[in-house]
């Protein structure tokens, strides 16, 4: 395990056997190697003004635990809060906070047990939910798509780009999900209508505008007369967030659209390729609810009702 910038910044491992068959201690062992390596990074650049952390790989379970779940939500969270902790200490930032956290590339990180967990450590979370990628280009395709954009709209080179430029993190967020878009037009088009690809990328306000939905959403089920037809309008919206937002019969008509409201603050960003697929998930707006069964309803509403 080892991180780069410029060259090796930082090595560690091979762990033993013991902590390679133990999920607990395997996870306590990335928490203090990313704990290193932030802080590494940290005095690399002492006067950033913007911190931000993409993970290029597989999604897991969406519920705040980092890289495919190998580190738990309780690590996730000590790491998190530590450094978290070091930048509040710098002049330099604009903010006390990880400025993005970008999952853009992990299939169904969009969830909301991972907004609950990570709200409070980013001020921006990219995320999908959907699965990401699976395109199979034909060699015609190939041929006449423009390769070089791949690498030009990717994000690492958006963030480059954004920051170098001087753009607010705002714009660097939006900017993310607008390049994921034209990648998609520019590039990807014919293979996505052809495979019927439905993908969708969201840019979330998280410190700041997920606090007041949890908050307005634990009121409505609070003062919902029956707790299954809360349950049971969440399952009939495919655990969609914004379609169960939506149900004036469950929240009650001026509710409804203040949840609506609520949830376009915190998700003021998002691009899909509805307009190209002729068959598009039917409860898909860029944030669910965790599923309790295997990608279908029930789903898991704890951190609102408990």
């Amino acid at each position: 395990l080892h991180a780069k910038q410029d060259r090796r910044l930082a090595e560690f491992g091979p762990w033993s056997d013991e902590v390679d068959g133990s999920p607990e201690k395997l996870s306590t062992f990335l928490r203090e190697a990313f704990q290193e390596i932030l802080h590494l990074a940290n005095q690399r650049a002492p006067d950033a003004k913007y911190v931000t952390l993409t993970y290029s790989g597989h999604g897991a379970r969406a519920d705040g635990a980092l890289f495919q779940g190998a580190v738990s939500v309780s690590d996730t969270s000590t790491l998190l809060q530590n450094f978290t902790q070091v930048l509040s200490t710098k002049t330099s930032a604009e903010s006390p906070r990880i400025s993005l956290l970008n999952f853009g590339g992990n299939c169904a990180e969009a969830r909301w047990n991972m907004l609950h967990e990570l709200h409070a450590f980013a001020d921006w979370i990219v995320a999908s939910d959907l699965d990401v990628g699976g395109f199979q280009m034909t060699p015609e395709e190939s041929k006449t798509a423009d390769m070089s954009l791949i690498k030009k709209l990717g994000d690492l080179k958006t963030i480059k780009n954004g920051a170098e430029a001087g753009e607010s993190i705002n714009q660097i967020a939006a900017s993310i999900v607008r390049a994921k878009g034209e990648l998609w037009e520019k590039v990807y088009q014919p293979t996505i209508s052809r495979q019927k690809l439905p993908q969708s990328i969201s840019a979330f306000k998280s410190f700041e505008s997920f606090p007041p939905l949890e908050a307005a959403l634990r009121t409505s089920y609070s003062q919902t007369a029956s707790a299954d037809a809360f349950d049971k309008g969440a399952s009939d919206a495919m655990c969609d967030v914004f379609s169960f937002l939506s149900m004036a019969e469950i929240h009650g008509a001026e509710r409804s659209v203040e949840l609506v409201n609520l949830f376009k603050a915190l998700r003021p960003e998002y691009s899909s390729t509805q307009s190209m697929v002729s068959e598009w998930p039917s409860k898909s707006n860029g944030l669910g609810f965790n599923w309790r069964g295997w990608k279908e309803p029930p789903c898991d509403l704890q951190p609102i009702t408990n």
